[in-house]
């Protein structure tokens, strides 16, 4: 075995689903929820219903014993009405603080009187949190492909944990809405290496399964949010947000417990620490080391015979793939080859492609699938953080609202199940924004013309979790779709500017409810017409089903030329 091994190959040998695999696999997931819990802590912590503070008695002083004073109370201010024998004036106050229906302390909106003139900073504190996800999905994930998976995912949650837990005795507003931001930072820096790291866990023909699980694991993160809030509703926030933070206290603990990436050690040429991870996957599949060597020579040599068309006569090739597989080196270290196996260059194993940012810009095909990314990744987190912090707000219980709202994420999952593999990642794509452009359309035209009509009003709610289990399943196929576009050394930056730019999405989403105050049509017509967009858009992407994931630049250059034109449609097909 040599450092430019085929990781699936690799992986394939040691066993698919081998114990090693699926513990880290497992592992790697579970940090879905905590993403998932500092995205939407929030949710609950909402605005109650609140009246100015009735002012004091001596507000206005009178020397007339026949002045008659009244007063009319309102959320945001005082009607001060003055009527003496032969007058009457009225005049308007600001408000001298405010009563909520519950105690001030429930809600960081009511302790710090986020209301009123202040309201738009409850939802800034959200928007900055999206801030703080674009700076992160810039600037952590192209870390990620600098110094590793596991070393940004660890740091990371570290850093996520201590912000998490001193949000939670944030003295103030303002240290609370700068906490917000780096939270945000932090929790893309997580999200983003999870999907990496664990679609490189797994050979190319289960990736779609990764996401699958991802997904599951998603949804059962924000729904946990619910018993959460609910069993702590008649204590401070802090309490909840404590709680929810102290779920990452695995995080001091994951060093020793979390591997590296094999595919990113090797292509980096860090052989002594591929070969120990894959010498410990081995001991945990209960499968020789040196077998697993073997066994992917083999795969290799038998692709060497398919690709030169040689090996007709069984028995030739079957002395080939006998002799490839039994030669001296195979068994040996990844660090010993290094003299010993060269690739037709005469350079050693990869060359390794030390990669930025700018490489999206440089190369023009990338450039062009990177757009109609950034776009989708727009629309799906502006649909989807819209209809999720606005599902409180809807009629009814709020808990069980939310609840819902989550709960339709499931058969999104489902759906991605049976289409990922069968129609493939870009069919299935515009296929969930069709369905939510649609959806939200008519949800929106239902509500407008409702009017109290409760048919049309449970219509428009009907429709509305329609568009959310569709929007769900856009954004869970995107994450999968997304870095099966990049090199391996540009995956994390791929995946990472497309994230950054579905944050200025996730900045508006707040702000759909006061949209909707003044234009009620205005969200789901604005949502719905950028998912048909997407629809167009995507049929200018590259299929990915059944191609293995690209090492390097040239390599997806060479993908596209193959896969491109009218001359090789049929070999397009037949490969994907």
């Amino acid at each position: 075995m040599d450092p430019d091994t085929d990781v699936d190959d690799l992986l394939k040998a040691l066993g698919t689903w081998g114990k090693f695999q699926r513990f880290q696999l497992l592992f790697n997931l579970f940090g879905i929820w905590p993403t998932a819990f500092h995205v939407l802590s929030t949710v609950f912590i909402y605005r109650p219903g609140f009246d100015c503070r009735i002012p004091d008695e001596n507000i206005y002083n009178t020397t007339s014993l026949d002045t008659d004073v009244s007063y009319e109370i309102g959320q945001c201010n005082v009607k001060v009405m003055m009527n003496a024998t032969n007058t009457t004036s009225e005049s308007t106050l600001g408000c001298n603080g405010y009563s909520y229906a519950f105690p001030k302390d429930r809600s960081y909106v009511t302790e710090w009187d986020l209301v009123c003139d202040r309201s738009a900073l409850g939802e800034f504190t959200q928007t900055l949190l999206m801030i703080g996800q674009a700076v992160g999905a810039t600037v952590c994930t192209s870390l990620s492909d600098r110094f590793g998976r596991k070393t940004l995912n660890l740091s990371s949650h570290l850093c996520l944990f201590v912000v998490g837990i001193a949000m939670a005795f944030s003295p103030n507003y303002t240290v609370f809405a700068v906490l917000r931001f780096f939270m945000g930072l932090f929790q893309q820096g997580m999200a983003m290496s999870i999907t990496v790291i664990t679609l490189e866990i797994i050979p190319m023909e289960k990736r779609f399964l990764v996401e699958i699980f991802g997904l599951l694991i998603w949804t059962s993160g924000v729904a946990m949010i619910t018993p959460f809030g609910y069993f702590l509703r008649h204590y401070s926030w802090r309490y909840t947000q404590l709680a929810l933070t102290l779920v990452s206290s695995y995080s001091l603990i994951q060093y020793w417990i979390q591997e590296e990436s094999i595919r990113w050690l090797l292509i980096n040429n860090k052989l002594k620490e591929a070969e120990r991870i894959v010498r410990k996957a081995a001991r945990w599949n209960n499968v020789k080391y040196d077998d697993v060597i073997k066994e992917v020579e083999k795969m290799r040599a038998e692709k060497i015979l398919m690709e030169n068309n040689v090996g007709n006569d069984g028995s030739q090739e079957e002395s080939f793939i006998q002799n490839n597989s039994n030669n001296d080196s195979q068994s040996k270290p990844f660090h010993e080859q290094d003299s010993m196996n060269k690739n037709g260059t005469g350079k050693i194993g990869y060359e390794v492609e030390h990669l930025n940012a700018t490489h999206i810009f440089r190369e023009k095909r990338i450039l062009i699938n990177s757009l109609i990314l950034w776009f989708t990744w727009i629309t799906n987190s502006l649909t989807y953080f819209a209809l999720t912090l606005t599902s409180t707000s809807l009629a009814g219980n709020r808990f069980l609202n939310y609840l819902l709202m989550c709960l339709v994420e499931y058969p999104a999952a489902l759906v991605e199940f049976l289409c990922l593999n069968r129609i493939g990642r870009k069919k299935t794509c515009i296929m969930f924004h069709v369905i939510c452009g649609l959806s939200l359309a008519t949800a929106t035209f239902a509500n407008y013309y409702s009017d109290g009509n409760d048919s049309l009003v449970t219509t428009s709610r009907v429709f509305t979790f329609v568009g959310k289990m569709s929007i769900t399943g856009s954004f869970s196929t995107i994450f999968l779709y997304t870095p099966e576009l990049y090199p391996t050394n540009l995956r994390n930056v791929g995946i990472g500017f497309s994230s950054a730019a579905s944050r200025a999405g996730g900045m508006v989403s707040p702000f759909a409810a006061t949209l909707a105050m003044y234009v009620a049509w205005g969200p789901g017509a604005v949502f719905g017409s950028m998912c048909f967009i997407v629809s167009f858009l995507c049929l200018y992407l590259p299929e990915t089903r059944g191609h293995e994931l690209p090492q390097t630049i040239e390599e997806l250059k060479q993908w596209y030329k193959q896969h491109s034109g009218r001359g090789n449609r049929k070999a397009a097909k037949e490969t994907l």
